[in-house]
């Protein structure tokens, strides 16, 4: 995820808030369920592909992509409610 800048969130913020932003954002990401979280973790920090995450989850692959991709929407929206 691309944190630099207020397009991830689509919204306006303030740059010196990025600070806040992370720290919103890490304590959303800690009241995440379990396979969400371990979904994102592998996705972005280990740079795994769906595929594999499906494989080592047993998951398929679109089942994955949309746990990632709803997991993602709800993070910018709180995200954005927070900053507002």
């Amino acid at each position: 995820m691309d944190f630099h800048g207020p397009d991830f969130l689509n919204c306006e913020f303030d740059p010196s808030d990025c600070n806040k932003v992370l720290e919103l954002l890490t304590q959303h990401i800690v009241h995440l369920p379990r396979i969400p979280k371990i979904v994102l973790a592998m996705y972005y920090y280990e740079n795994l592909r769906s595929a594999e995450i499906a494989t080592g989850l047993g998951l398929t692959e679109n089942e994955i992509e949309l746990i990632r991709t709803q997991t993602v929407r709800l993070l910018r929206n709180k995200l954005a409610a927070d900053l507002k």
